[in-house]
C-alpha cells in the first residue's frame, strides 16, 4: 500500500513538474514552424532543438494527436529555449543615436548597430533622442522610437504564405509599416494594457504603464484587452487602459497644410505649415534622401528651424498633437538646403560718384540674386536709416544729402527668402559748404589785391 501511494505521489510530482516546465515554456519567445510533406515531431526536434525528450513534450506542447500524421501547413509552436541556434527575424536598417541590444536568456546588453541582425527573443532598448528602424522578415518595418524597450516574441518561418509576427512594446513607443502585398500577414504589438492585430496597414503604438494609445494611418487595427475590443480604421485613434473598457475610435488631427513646393533655402531653414485646429503641439520630422529620420521635433508653434544640415535635399514630414496626446496625420514638404548668397562687392574707386544734386552707387553683380537691398545711413552701424530702396539693376541713384556724411552698403537677395551678407561700408561726405566758403574767402583775397 505503501509503494503503491509512493508511486502515487511520484507521479504527482512528476506531473507538476511536467506543468510547471509547461507554463516556462509557454511565456517563452516562439518560433511558429509550419511543416512541410512528411515532417513529423520527431523529424523537427532532431532538426531544429537541443531539448531532450523533445518529441514527448513537443506533441502536448502543441496538443498533436498523431505525431506521424501532420498535415501540411501545420503551425507548430517551438519555445525560443529549445532551438539549437538563435533564429535571425530581421536586420536594423538604421539607428539614430544609441540603442541597445540583448539575445534571448542574455542579461547583458550590448550596443545595436546598423545591419546587425535581430533575432528571436531579443529585447531592444533606446535611449533619449534614439530611433531604431527594423526590417522583418524582409517584408514589415518598425519604427522604435525614444526610450522604448521592444521584444521579439512571436515569428513564423520565413518564406511562407502567411508571415506571423507578434513584438511587446513593454514601454514607449513604435511605428508599424505592415507590407501585405508581398504575402498574408498576422501582425501583432502587445501592450500592458492591450494588444493590436493588423492586416497590411500602417500605424502608432504609444505603450506608457498600464495605458497605450493606438493610431491608425492606413488600413485598421482591431484593439482588444480583458475587457473589450475596439475596430480602429484609417485617420482614427483609440485609447486603452488595463481593465478598463476601450474607448470608440476618435478622429485624429488633420493633416497641417504646406507648401507643395520644394522650400530652398541657405541655414538657418525654416519651414513652416498651417495652424490646426485643437492642436497642441507639433512634431517634425527630418528624413534624408533616403528616407532615414535625422531629427525629431516636437513644438508649440507651427514652424521647425534646422541650422546645421548638409547642402542638398531632404523630407520634412509634420502632425499635430491634441490635448489628449493623439498624434495626427503626417503632412510633408521637401527641403533643400543650397549655399548662402555671395557679399556684394562696391568697387572703392568707382563704385560711388558725385553727379552734383545726386549720388550713384554701383556695385559687381551676384550669382542667383534677383535683388539688391541698398541702404544709405547717416551712422556707420546703419541704425539711422536715410534712404532705402530695392532694385534688380547693380547700380541705385541717391538724392544727395548736402554737408553730411553718410554711409552706403548693399544687400543681394534672392526669391527663394536668402539674403546675402552686407557689402563693405561705403563712405561719402558733401564738401558744397566747405567748397562754397573757401570760393567766397578765395573771392575776397582778390578784391584787397
Amino acid at each position: 500500500m505503501f509503494k503503491k501511494f509512493k508511486g502515487i505521489h511520484f507521479s504527482f510530482v512528476a506531473a507538476l513538474f511536467l506543468f510547471a516546465a509547461m507554463q516556462a515554456q509557454a511565456q517563452q519567445p516562439e518560433w511558429i514552424y509550419n511543416t512541410l510533406k512528411g515532417d513529423t515531431i520527431w523529424d523537427i526536434c532532431l532538426k531544429y532543438t537541443n531539448k531532450r525528450g523533445c518529441w514527448i513534450t513537443l506533441t502536448k506542447y502543441n496538443q498533436i494527436a498523431n505525431d506521424r500524421a501532420i498535415p501540411v501547413n501545420t503551425p507548430i509552436h517551438i519555445p525560443v529555449g529549445w532551438l539549437k541556434t538563435p533564429l535571425a527575424v530581421g536586420s536594423v536598417v538604421y539607428i539614430t543615436g544609441n540603442a541597445e541590444y540583448s539575445q534571448w536568456g542574455d542579461q547583458q546588453f550590448s550596443k545595436l548597430v546598423s545591419g546587425q541582425q535581430v533575432h528571436l527573443g531579443a529585447k531592444i532598448r533606446t535611449q533619449t533622442d534614439s530611433l531604431v528602424k527594423l526590417l522583418l522578415h524582409e517584408t514589415n518595418e518598425v519604427l522604435i522610437k525614444q526610450n522604448s524597450e521592444l521584444l521579439l516574441e512571436k515569428f513564423s518561418s520565413a518564406g511562407k504564405a502567411i508571415l506571423e509576427e507578434e513584438i511587446s512594446l513593454k514601454k514607449g513607443a513604435a511605428e508599424a509599416e505592415v507590407n501585405s502585398g508581398k504575402v498574408q500577414n498576422r501582425f501583432i504589438i502587445k501592450t500592458p494594457a492591450a494588444i493590436a492585430a493588423v492586416r497590411g496597414t500602417e500605424f502608432r503604438i504609444n505603450s506608457s504603464g498600464d495605458q497605450m494609445r493606438g493610431e491608425v494611418l492606413e488600413g485598421k487595427i482591431d484593439v482588444s484587452s480583458d475587457t473589450s475590443s475596439q475596430s480602429v480604421p484609417a485617420g482614427f485613434g483609440v485609447a486603452a487602459t488595463k481593465g478598463k473598457k476601450i474607448l470608440p475610435p476618435k478622429a485624429l488631427p488633420p493633416k497641417p497644410e504646406m507648401l507643395k513646393d520644394p522650400v530652398k533655402s541657405a541655414l538657418p531653414a525654416k519651414v513652416s505649415w498651417g495652424p490646426v485646429d485643437k492642436v497642441s503641439q507639433y512634431q517634425a520630422s527630418l528624413f534624408d534622401k533616403k528616407g532615414q529620420i535625422l531629427a525629431v521635433d516636437t513644438v508649440n508653434h507651427n514652424w521647425v528651424t534646422y541650422s546645421s544640415l548638409d547642402k542638398g535635399c531632404y523630407q520634412v514630414k509634420v502632425h499635430g498633437i491634441d490635448s489628449e496626446g493623439f498624434h495626427g496625420i503626417n503632412s510633408e514638404a521637401s527641403l533643400c538646403i543650397i549655399d548662402d548668397l555671395a557679399q556684394v562687392v562696391i568697387p572703392d574707386e568707382s563704385g560711388l560718384k558725385d553727379r552734383g544734386s545726386e549720388l550713384v552707387l554701383s556695385w559687381q553683380s551676384v550669382p542667383e540674386a534677383d535683388s539688391y537691398k541698398v541702404q544709405m545711413s547717416a551712422d556707420e552701424e546703419f541704425t539711422n536709416i536715410i534712404q532705402e530702396l530695392t532694385t534688380s539693376e547693380t547700380q541705385a541713384v541717391f538724392a544727395k544729402t548736402k554737408d553730411q556724411k553718410v554711409y552706403f552698403r548693399t544687400i543681394a537677395m534672392d526669391n527663394q527668402g536668402r539674403v546675402g551678407a552686407p557689402s563693405h561700408v561705403h563712405e561719402y561726405t558733401d564738401q558744397s559748404l566747405l567748397k562754397s566758403i573757401l570760393a567766397t574767402a578765395f573771392l575776397i583775397g582778390i578784391a584787397f589785391l
